[in-house]
């Protein structure tokens, strides 16, 4: 054997590195993989964590950490070697260092997912104060192990260069993985039992009678930008296919123009100055009920998986729901392993595990037989966008590359950047710039339809598709230049962030039809109940109407409420007009029809028009609720954090 001298101390040889570094990282990955496993099962459930994940984690995190071990290994022990010049034993070195060092890895990837997003927030100061804690609390967990297991193993064994005998070893590990996967079970069934209790209560909720629900939103997608609704470019096939084959409503309207009121509209069938989630720290009281709430009293297993993190537990979004899962924001869901391989090396999306996790849960249903509920929130057309290939390069192929300013499109697309820095940038845009942004949001729109178009396929093999109920929608457009505007969440109620898609998929109850009435989102609600044959169980005095009950044309109101100034800006739809209006003063009076653009402003022209809709917005808005939207104070740093992440505010 080679040996060298160093301080009286030889460095060790290459195969007794690779032999300890084998093993510590095999060790180190069995421990990571249980308590990744552990965290899945206590976080996610049982759909997601069973016995086959926690095998499956074992074995991959298990020869990873081996792999990565022995690789490591020779470099770390001469370092050690190099910095202290007392004998050593191996394992009692490495191990400590590669378990701290996995789990300081696993909170950073945690911080990562948490900020995955992106927004001003992701490099804040607690973001890097959390790190510098992480760190120490990995620091001092490696020296506790150093100094805790090397009474145990230097008697007996070897030293820093002499690895022990491989059978003790290989039993030892055999035993962990036992003691490892006993406790994994053990917790399992506990949270199985707690499972099974629910589903007796869901099946005596049961009806027997309603289908199964999966609500897709697709969170930012204009409707004007699907190819089924006119657009040039092919960007929506799957949406396009199951809007041929069910009930497609292209003229639907947002209730606002940013996520939380929208998505509390949609559950509630009420518009924000009536559920009271409207201002940028509120959240959805329990005194309305939401569709969750409604579907799960009446026996069905919901889940709710999103990525937009303002649909979590902070503004009352996620009420009602069996299970909510915010990936990449709260929960984990997946090993990080997998994860990482598919965010770096595929490009995947979180979007794609959204869409899996969806289907694990109506395998689950099916083995438990009963009927479920999804809703499933994606973000892939939200800002800031990314270059989507190869559709992005596709959907530019008849540009003019030498005349696109892609400087000034990266910066605009800066999820770092503030709303008043996008702003200037975009004062620079030129007319074919314009064209490369709407390109670059088409792509995100081609990317998500061709995951939505996998998910689609592996419904229809399980024979889910044509016995459910699909309703895909949107919570609210963006804005791509237009009215000097980018992105959502402001008070300018132009078409581009109000119009978005509406399909119904259902066969057995929904006759394929493009209806092109003016609908608002908060007709979604009654027109689900309906269809799942639970139109009993309609909240009282919610202001969405039933839109497969024949009834024809009625105003369509749209809100806004300005945190700064403390009023409402509104938008109503009435006589195939639209009026704007801040707070009790009338700004804008458009006819859609005519000026689909809304460029030609009639408020002086055609003054009548405007306060005759002004007096039909008057009495929409005396016939409703109107409670105060007060924030939670309890929850007030948690939503500024993911306002904040999102873009809203500073």
């Amino acid at each position: 054997m080679t040996r060298s001298i160093r301080d009286g101390n030889r460095w060790p040889s290459l195969k007794e590195s690779l032999q300890a570094g084998l093993w510590s990282g095999f060790l180190t990955g069995l421990i990571l993989a249980s308590a990744e496993s552990l965290t899945v099962l206590l976080g996610a459930g049982p759909f997601l964590a069973d016995n086959r994940f926690f095998l499956e984690a074992v074995a991959l995190n298990g020869l990873s950490g081996a792999l990565l071990g022995g690789l490591l290994a020779p470099l770390v022990l001469a370092l050690v070697s190099f910095i202290s010049k007392k004998e050593q034993n191996a394992v009692a070195t490495l191990f400590p260092l590669y378990l701290s060092g996995g789990l300081l890895l696993e909170f950073l990837v945690y911080l990562l997912d948490r900020s995955d997003y992106g927004g001003r927030n992701a490099a804040s100061w607690r973001t890097i104060g959390l790190v510098f804690l992480g760190a120490a609390v990995c620091f001092v967990l490696a020296l506790g192990l150093r100094y805790g297991i090397t009474p145990f193993l230097t008697p007996k064994g070897p030293s820093l260069h002499s690895p022990r005998r491989t059978w003790p070893k290989m039993c030892a590990a055999v035993g962990l993985v036992i003691g490892l996967g006993f406790v994994f079970w053990c917790c399992g069934r506990i949270a199985a039992a707690a499972e099974a209790s629910l589903i007796r209560a869901k099946r005596g909720a049961w009806k027997g009678a309603a289908p199964n629900l999966i609500l897709l939103v697709v969170d930012s997608l204009r409707a004007d930008h699907m190819s089924s609704n006119g657009y040039q470019l092919p960007t929506s096939p799957a949406l396009d296919l199951l809007a041929e084959n069910g009930a497609a409503f292209p003229s639907a309207v947002a209730a606002s123009s940013w996520t939380l009121p929208a998505h509390a509209s949609l559950f509630t069938g009420l518009y924000p100055s009536s559920h009271g989630a409207y201002s940028h720290y509120s959240a959805l009281g329990p005194e309305f009920p939401t569709l969750a709430e409604v579907v799960a009293r009446s026996g069905y297993y919901a889940l709710s998986v999103y990525a937009n993190p303002l649909l979590g537990t902070a503004t009352g979004l996620d009420r009602g729901f069996d299970r909510a899962l915010g990936v990449g924001n709260r929960q984990k869901t997946s090993l990080t392993l997998t994860r990482l391989y598919r965010k770096l090396l595929r490009g995947g999306s979180t979007s794609e595990e959204i869409l899996n996790i969806s289907l694990r849960w109506i395998a689950r249903c099916r083995k438990l037989n009963v009927p479920y509920f999804i809703f499933l929130n994606v973000l892939e057309t939200h800002a800031p966008y990314s270059p989507k290939e190869p559709f992005f390069r596709e959907f530019c192929r008849d540009l003019p590359q030498e005349q696109v300013q892609w400087n000034l499109i990266r910066q605009l697309t800066d999820g770092r950047a503030s709303r008043r820095e996008r702003q200037a940038v975009l004062s620079r845009f030129r007319e074919m710039d314009f064209i490369a942004l709407s390109r670059l949001y088409d792509s995100n729109i081609r990317f998500i339809d061709q995951k939505i178009q996998t998910w689609t396929e592996a419904l229809k093999s399980l024979g889910e598709l044509d016995r459910s109920l699909l309703v895909v929608t949107s919570d609210h457009g963006e804005f791509l230049g237009e009215h000097g505007q980018l992105g959502h969440g402001s008070g300018e109620l132009y078409d581009p962030v109000l119009r978005i898609p509406l399909i119904f998929h259902f066969p057995p109850r929904v006759a394929a039809r493009n209806d092109r009435r003016l609908i608002s989102q908060v007709d979604i609600l009654p027109s689900i109940l309906f269809l799942l044959r639970l139109d009993d169980r309609i909240p009282a005095g919610i202001q969405g109407a039933n839109l497969f009950s024949g009834h024809g044309q009625k105003p369509v109101l749209a809100e806004f409420w300005d945190d700064r100034g403390r009023r409402f800006v509104r938008a109503l739809y009435a006589e195939n007009l639209k009026l704007i209006r801040e707070g009790d003063e009338d700004v804008g009076l458009y006819d859609p029809i005519k000026d689909p653009q809304e460029e030609m402003n009639l408020v002086r022209s055609q003054p009548d028009d405007a306060a005759r809709l002004a007096e039909e917005l008057e009495r929409i808005l005396a016939s409703s609720r109107r409670p105060e939207s007060s924030p939670d104070k309890k929850k007030l740093k948690a939503i500024e954090r993911l306002l904040k992440s999102l873009g809203y505010i500073k």
